[in-house]
C-alpha cells in the first residue's frame, strides 16, 4: 500500500490541484476518500484506479507499484520488460528515430552491438576527463566525476551525446577512432613487448 500512497501523492503534486479539485476532476471520489487514498488509509476500487490513470496519463501497474513504467503505453511496457531499459530511455530512443536524428540512433545502436565500443568509450573517458558535463533530455546538467561514475544503461543511454563538453571538440567518430587507433597501438606493444 505505500507504494500506491507514494504514487497517488506523487500525481496529486503533479496535478497542481487542490485536494478538492483533484477529488472531484480526476478520482470523481468525495474529498475525504482522496485523503484516505493520500494518507494510505485504503486503496480506491478498480474504477476509481482507471479514472484516475486515464485522467493523468499513467499505468494502472505503475499506480499500484507492480510496474516502474508509468507510462500506459503498452509498447514502452514490452520494451522496458524485454530489455530492461527505463522509460526515458525508450522515449528518447524513439523520439531520436522519428525526429530522423539517425546518427544518434546509429551510435546508441552500434556501441550496443558492439560492447567493446562502449567499454573502450568509458576508458576513453575515464582516462582523458575528470568529469562529464552531460545535458538530460529535461535539460538539467548532470556533472558525474568520472572515478565515481557508474556506468548505467538507463543513464547512458539516455544522454544528449551532442551535449558532452568533450565532445565540442571531438565527434563521437572521431572520438571511437581514436579509441582504435589507441587500443591497436596498445596490442602491437604488447606483442612487441612479448616477442
Amino acid at each position: 500500500m505505500s507504494c500506491f500512497k507514494e504514487r497517488i501523492n506523487d500525481l496529486f503534486r503533479q496535478s497542481g490541484k487542490t485536494q478538492k479539485d483533484f477529488a472531484r476532476d480526476v478520482a470523481d471520489v468525495s474529498r475525504q476518500s482522496l485523503y484516505d487514498y493520500l494518507n494510505g488509509n485504503c486503496i480506491p476500487d478498480g474504477d476509481t484506479i482507471r479514472r484516475i490513470c486515464e485522467k493523468m496519463g499513467v499505468s494502472a501497474d505503475w499506480l499500484l507499484g507492480l510496474s516502474d513504467v508509468q507510462s500506459p503505453n503498452t509498447n514502452t511496457q514490452a520494451i522496458n520488460n524485454a530489455t530492461g531499459l527505463s522509460e526515458q530511455t525508450i522515449s528518447l530512443l524513439q523520439f531520436y528515430v522519428k525526429h530522423d536524428e539517425l546518427e544518434i540512433a546509429h551510435v546508441i545502436d552500434t556501441l550496443l552491438k558492439y560492447p567493446i565500443l562502449l567499454n573502450a568509450l568509458w576508458e576513453y573517458f575515464n582516462t582523458h576527463y575528470e568529469s562529464l558535463s552531460i545535458e538530460l533530455p529535461n535539460h538539467e546538467v548532470l556533472v558525474l566525476p568520472v572515478e565515481n561514475a557508474v556506468l548505467d544503461k538507463g543513464v547512458f543511454s539516455s544522454l544528449n551525446f551532442k551535449s558532452f563538453e568533450p565532445l565540442a571538440r571531438l565527434s563521437i567518430m572521431d572520438m571511437l577512432k581514436e579509441i582504435r587507433e589507441e587500443s591497436l597501438k596498445e596490442r602491437s606493444e604488447s606483442k612487441n613487448g612479448k616477442s
